[in-house]
């Protein structure tokens, strides 16, 4: 066999020199994507490798609660919003965008729900209920009450 009219050494593609590059997760324990409270809580927990039992002391709950949250079973009450934006340092959600997703957002970090707000604020739960869906929009008197009383609250987390 004539060497010359073989093809013997000679890559099928000489001109695809490619490498592949894979991203392998850095450990299967943390959630893919961070879309709830008790993903974030599981990552932040991960990452200062704690157990479950020593968030639940540091947020002042249960351990099933704790482990509830992070596998999506229940929600964390309106309570506990505040205390478990202090233990990640951060609030895990996008900044509002509009009337009605600021106003939940800011009544969430305040550990309020929409009748305890309603209370300290004396504005209708109902109507606030409204606001919050966007079904209606406070007067501009109104809002600025809102917003004075956000502020009196000194939320601590990063507002907007």
């Amino acid at each position: 066999m004539d060497l010359r009219s073989s093809r013997k050494g000679i890559p099928a593609l000489p001109c695809a020199h490619s490498t592949i590059t894979v991203d392998f997760p850095t450990d299967s324990r943390y959630p893919i994507e961070l879309k709830t409270h008790g993903d974030h809580i599981r990552w932040r927990r991960l990452d200062l490798g704690l157990l479950q039992r020593e968030v639940a002391e540091r947020l002042g709950v249960s351990e099933a609660s704790v482990w509830q949250w992070e596998r999506s079973r229940t929600t964390p009450p309106p309570r506990y919003i505040p205390r478990i934006y202090d233990f990640l340092g951060y609030c895990p959600w996008e900044p509002a965008s509009g009337f009605p997703a600021m106003l939940r957002r800011h009544r969430m970090a305040a550990g309020l729900t929409q009748e305890q707000l309603g209370v300290e604020a004396k504005i209708d739960e109902s109507t606030l209920a409204k606001w919050e869906r966007g079904h209606t929009a406070p007067l501009a008197a109104t809002r600025e009450r809102l917003d004075r009383f956000f502020t009196n609250l000194r939320l601590g987390y990063r507002r907007e």
